[in-house]
């Protein structure tokens, strides 16, 4: 059996071997194809050209390497070529000619028919045009009844014929106008496949010396653009009636690509590397400090502000951690590469195509958390710790309780070993209210402003069975000393005053619902603008 790969040598761009793409590397904004491709070479130096490689090759990155076969590689090129090509190949012109002279036969013939049936439908006019001059001259005759009937059977013979005759007349016009058509788009495809059109192709141009006559199978690698790739995640949360969760995660490869060329069966790399990125440090700049001295109405008056500060903390304060320290950039800032879990097809038509990367079954901790400032439900928040062979890259995930999808997220980056937690929806079974109640005071004389603001949580629980919920509220947390924050009655909640975060956890008994408070005071000096 010949082997389709296998190309006996004959130096030229007219005996270029074959190449079959093995295994695709996606970055983020490009590709690297790997090819093989097997030669047949002559004894001495050599230069085979190797066909399949895209238009938009870099050059640069081009590398040939002999896998098998006494050869070594000189040098290597990218060379292109333009030629002018047909749109049809000769087989196509033929059956197209077949179908335009067939169509044309089949006019002819429908061309004749329609005269015969038109020379006929003369003859029925003709014979209606003497029975109705006989019928003028009102033969004595009529009155009998079986002369009459002959008449009438006549003219019914006549008009019987008549439609049939224009029935056959208008069926054959059909056919002819519909042979026309074919003749027509025959015609017009024929004309537009003799139109030569300039064709791009590129080539890997190889230069080899080899001690002996036989076979080589070269090894091209390149990278492409028009090609990349971004991760998907997909977790699915199981609760079992003792209690426990679990979480099915799924990893995919959201990935496409227009170079060109159609990667059949390949083995699909998907790497976290930039390689188009310079990999020296930036360069130091001078950075301008300049200060004044305040002026006399800014000494007289200190002007605060409030602001939203999301607190940025490596990793969860809570969750199982299966490892001693948070990996850093020496031995956790390594590139990530995801291999497909098998081989792929990528068609280059430039739309997404899904492939999974991996999958993986952790055990969660399920708790309701709800934030009454933001939200009127609580949220369903599992915490896990990664334990998959690679750490999770940040990326959407679509999340689903069951056999539910309940919304989609996002996922940050997670090492190995390191806890994280998810939403997984809102739990409408449990409703809250919230209320502030504000009083502000301003002591005589000293001038010194109070504000006091008395928050009220109503949780009730809709459903029949019982709910337990964490709630976290917030207390403003000040910066300068010309302002105080003082937390009053705060009965069961848990402070964080580094974070100005309250947390409390309520159990709801079916259909029951209780009223949570607390109490905080800002203090600030007469000369303090405050912002509210």
């Amino acid at each position: 059996m010949t082997d389709p790969n296998l190309s006996v040598f004959n130096s030229g761009e007219s005996a270029a071997v074959e190449s079959r793409a093995t295994r695709v590397t996606f970055f983020e904004d490009r590709a690297e194809v790997l090819r093989t491709a097997r030669v047949r070479v002559p004894k001495g130096r050599s230069e085979p050209w190797v066909r399949g490689l895209s238009l938009f090759v870099d050059d640069s990155s081009l590398r040939v390497k002999v896998i098998t076969g006494g050869a070594t590689v000189l040098t290597a090129s990218v060379a292109r070529r333009s030629r002018k090509e047909r749109a049809l190949t000769d087989d196509d012109l033929a059956k197209l000619e077949a179908t335009r002279d067939e169509a044309r036969a089949e006019c002819q013939r429908l061309l004749r028919a329609i005269e015969l049936v038109n020379g006929d439908a003369d003859r029925v006019r003709t014979l209606a045009s003497h029975w109705l001059k006989a019928l003028g001259e009102v033969p004595k005759a009529m009155s009998d009844a079986e002369v009459s009937a002959r008449w009438k059977g006549a003219y019914s013979a006549l008009v019987s014929r008549h439609e049939e005759s224009a029935s056959r007349l208008a069926q054959l016009r059909a056919s002819l106008s519909e042979q026309k058509r074919v003749d027509e788009l025959a015609s017009r495809a024929h004309r537009e496949g003799l139109i030569e059109r300039p064709t791009m192709t590129a080539m890997a141009r190889v230069q080899l010396e080899c001690a002996d006559e036989g076979e080589v199978e070269l090894e091209v690698v390149y990278r492409v653009p028009c090609a990349l790739w971004r991760p998907e995640h997909s977790a699915r949360l199981e609760r079992a009636a003792d209690g426990t969760a679990k979480v099915h995660w799924s990893t995919a490869a959201v990935l496409w690509q227009r170079s060109g060329e159609r990667w059949e069966d390949v083995e699909a790399r998907f790497s976290t590397a930039r390689p188009a990125r310079a990999a020296s440090p930036p360069l130091a700049r001078e950075e301008l400090l300049a200060w004044r001295r305040k002026t006399d109405a800014e000494r007289q008056r200190v002007v605060v502000d409030a602001r939203e500060q999301t607190i940025a903390v490596a990793g969860l304060d809570r969750g199982a951690r299966s490892v001693s320290e948070m990996p850093g950039v020496d031995d956790g800032g390594e590139p990530v590469t995801l291999r497909a879990l098998s081989l792929v097809t990528v068609p280059s038509t430039g739309r997404p195509l899904r492939v999974e990367v991996s999958r993986a079954t952790m055990d969660a901790t399920v708790d309701r958390v709800l934030f009454p400032e933001r939200g009127g439900a609580p949220h369903l928040r599992a915490t896990l710790t990664w334990s998959a062979k690679l750490p999770l890259l940040a990326g959407p995930v679509r999340v689903s309780r069951a056999s539910s999808v309940v919304g989609r997220g996002r996922a940050a980056f997670v090492a190995q070993g390191e806890p994280f937690e998810l939403g997984f929806g809102p739990d409408d079974a449990v409703r809250v209210r919230r209320r502030v109640d504000e009083s502000r005071e301003t002591v005589p004389v000293l001038g010194t402003q109070k504000v006091r603001r008395v928050v009220r949580v109503f949780v009730s629980n809709l459903s029949g069975e019982s709910r337990t919920v964490r709630i976290v509220e917030r207390v403003p947390v000040s910066e300068i000393a010309d302002v105080e924050v003082h937390l009053a009655a705060h009965e069961g909640w848990k402070p964080k005053p580094a974070d100005g975060m309250l947390e409390r956890d309520v159990t709801l008994a079916a259909r029951e619902g209780k009223e949570l408070s607390f109490e905080y005071e800002l203090r600030a000096g007469s000369k303090v603008d405050l912002p509210f």
